[in-house]
C-alpha cells in the first residue's frame, strides 16, 4: 500500500511538466543492438560497475492516496526451466519458500527454504540455466538463495531496511541486478560484478510508493530501465545511461497510478517502453514513452491488482489483472484497439497473475484461487486450459 508522506525527487536533465516530457538526446531509450525479453524476469540487462551519481536533489512536497484496499501483488514468481517448461517459486506455510516445476506432464515440489521467508520471491535464471531467488527476510533484509547443481547456497544481501520485495533482471553477464523500494521511500538498486555486490540509491527519500517493475533497455546496451509509482501518485522511470555512467530520471502524470506498474519494452516502437497500472477507480492504464499519454485499456470497477505484462507475438503488450468478483482479466492491444476477455469466472482469482510465454509465444499464467490454492491458466488452439497445482497453503 502507498504510504502518505512529503515527496522529493532526484533532478536530472529533463524537461517535464505535468502533462509531457522530452529528455535530453544523450538521455533517450535507445540502442541499436541486443535482444529484448519477455519476462522481466528472464530479460538480460547491463548494470554499472561502478558508483553512480546523479546531480544535485531538489525537493518538492506532496502526499499520495493510498491504493485501494482490493489491490493486490502477485504471491508468485515464474521463470523458464532451459527445457522451455514454467517452473515457480512462492512462499507457503510457515514462510518456507517453495518451487513447483512443470516436468513430463505433472508439477514436482521442493522445498528450498524452511522459514524466514517474508515477501514474494523474485527469480532469475543464471548463465547455466539454474534459478537464483531473491526475497525478503525478517528485519527489512533481502537473501539470495541459488541452485548448484543439486542443492541450493543462500546469503544475506541487505541485513536491514527493504520494505517492499525485490524485483531481479539479468545482466548482459548473466549476474543479477536487484531492485526494492528501501527505508524511507529510497529506491536502490544491488549487482553482481566478478564475486562482488555493489550497490547504489537510484532516488532521495520519499520518491517510491511501490515495487518496482524492472525491463532492459536494447537500445542501450541492454542497460535497465525501471519504474515505480512515484510521489502523487504518478508514474516513476529511472534508466541508466551507459555512455553517461548516470542514471537518467522522469516523473509524469500525477494522479494516475495506484498500483506498482508492469513494464515491458515494445519491438513495434523501437523497443519503447511501455508501462501498466491499476487507475483512479480501479480503471486499468496503460503509458507508453514519448509523451505518457495515459491511455485507459479498462474502464472503472475492472481492475483489483496490479497487472502481469507480458507481449504478444505481434510485439505488443498483453495485460492480465484480477477483474470483477475475483475473477481473471485479459487485455491485449491489437494495434489499434484493445481487445478483452474474461481468462477465468467468478471465484477463480485472489492475486495478481504471474505470466510467462509458452515456447509457441502463447501465455501461462498463475494467480491464486480460493482457499491459498495455485491455479495454472494457459492459452491453447484458441481456448484457455486450466489446472490446479496447489490445493493449498499460499501465503
Amino acid at each position: 500500500m502507498t504510504k502518505p508522506r512529503g515527496q522529493r525527487f532526484v533532478k536530472y536533465s529533463i524537461r517535464m511538466d505535468a502533462t509531457n516530457w522530452t529528455q535530453d538526446p544523450a538521455f533517450c531509450h535507445r540502442s541499436r543492438l541486443g535482444r529484448v525479453g519477455v519476462l522481466i524476469a528472464l530479460i538480460p540487462v547491463f548494470s554499472a560497475l561502478g558508483s553512480l551519481t546523479a546531480e544535485p536533489a531538489r525537493a518538492q512536497t506532496g502526499t499520495n492516496v493510498s491504493i485501494p484496499a482490493s489491490a493486490v501483488a502477485s504471491p508468485i514468481a515464474v521463470t523458464l526451466q532451459p527445457n522451455g517448461a514454467p517452473s515457480i517459486y512462492f512462499r507457503g506455510a510457515g514462510n518456507a519458500l517453495w518451487n513447483e516445476r512443470y516436468s513430463s506432464g505433472s508439477w514436482a515440489a521442493t522445498e528450498i527454504v524452511f522459514s524466514g521467508v517474508e515477501s514474494t520471491p523474485a527469480v532469475v535464471n543464471q548463465p547455466d540455466g539454474l534459478a537464483s531467488i531473491f526475497y525478503e527476510g525478517s528485519g527489512g533484509s533481502i537473501w539470495n538463495t541459488w541452485a548448484v547443481a543439486d542443492s541450493w547456497d543462500s546469503s544475506e544481501l541487505v541485513p536491514a531496511g527493504a520494505v517492499s520485495p525485490p524485483v531481479v533482471i539479468a545482466q548482459l553477464s548473466g549476474s543479477p541486478s536487484v531492485f526494492f523500494e528501501g527505508a524511507n521511500g529510497v529506491l536502490w538498486n544491488y549487482w553482481y560484478v566478478t564475486g562482488t555486490w555493489h550497490s547504489n540509491a537510484l532516488s532521495d527519500p520519499d520518491s517510491v510508493f511501490s515495487e518496482p517493475s524492472a525491463v532492459s533497455q536494447p537500445y542501450a546496451q541492454g542497460a535497465p530501465s525501471v519504474f515505480v509509482e512515484g510521489p502523487n501518485n504518478s508514474l516513476s522511470n529511472y534508466w541508466y545511461i551507459p555512455s553517461e555512467g548516470t542514471w537518467g530520471y522522469a516523473n509524469v502524470r500525477p494522479g494516475l497510478i495506484f498500483s506498482a506498474p508492469g513494464a515491458v519494452t515494445l519491438p513495434p516502437t523501437h523497443y519503447s517502453p511501455s508501462a501498466t497500472a491499476e487507475g483512479a477507480n480501479d480503471s486499468l492504464i496503460n503509458l507508453r514513452f514519448g509523451n505518457y499519454a495515459p491511455d485507459t485499456v479498462a474502464s472503472a470497477e475492472s481492475t483489483f491488482s496490479s497487472p502481469g505484462v507480458t507481449l504478444q507475438p505481434n510485439g505488443w503488450e498483453s495485460i492480465f489483472v484480477e477483474g470483477p468478483n475475483n475473477s481473471l482479466s485479459n487485455y491485449w492491444y491489437n494495434f489499434s484497439y484493445w481487445g478483452s476477455a474474461t481468462v477465468a469466472e467468478a471465484g477463480s482469482t485472489y492475486s495478481a497473475p504471474a505470466v510467462t510465454l509458452q515456447p509457441d509465444g502463447s501465455p501461462s499464467v498463475f494467480v491464486e484461487g480460493p482457499g491459498g490454492s495455485l491455479w495454472n491458466y494457459w492459452y491453447v488452439s484458441g481456448m484457455w486450459g486450466k489446472a490446479e497445482i496447489l490445493s493449498g497453503g499460499l501465503q
